[in-house]
């Protein structure tokens, strides 16, 4: 679990990638939404999946569509200011081998492995509030934490 000092860390709100990403780049249609609960967070209250930074990266980096792509410097500072922001969470390998397991008994494939992670991280942290553009994905794999998991209000 992650620690600050000798303590756990406990999280209230919880990002994904999803809301990240949509909070970095203004022409999102889901920005404003996205942006307001990232601002909200300043605090420390809120924590985000170490992994949730680097997929931010790379998708914040090569953004399709009319608007121009971010440069990497701005959007290594962005990532900068969410660090800054929230917890950011790390999985051992015991983590990741106990999402696979899981996912591999459950016969889930594909894409949703990340998903998984991101929602182990959330676990982790005790969120209360899980926020996610992918409500569905996530609530389907992780119905235990399904009355968490919402959409930026």
């Amino acid at each position: 679990m992650p620690t600050r000092g000798k303590h756990a860390v406990q999280a209230t709100v919880f990002c994904d990638t999803s809301v990240l990403i949509a909070a970095m780049y203004e022409p999102h249609e889901e920005h404003a939404r996205s942006r307001a609960v990232i601002e909200r967070l300043a605090t420390k209250q809120g924590a985000c999946a170490l992994h949730s930074l680097a997929e931010c990266y790379a998708v914040l980096t090569r953004m399709p569509g009319p608007a121009p792509t971010p440069s990497c410097k701005d959007v290594r500072a962005a990532l900068a200011l969410v660090r800054a922001a929230m917890t950011v969470v790390a999985l051992t390998a015991r983590d990741y081998d106990a999402v696979l397991t899981d996912l591999a008994a459950r016969r889930l494939v594909g894409a949703l492995v990340y998903d998984a992670l991101i929602l182990r991280c959330a676990a982790r942290v005790q969120a209360q509030v899980i926020y996610t553009w992918n409500e569905q994905h996530f609530r389907a794999l992780a119905p235990d934490l399904a009355g968490r998991i919402q959409a930026p209000t």
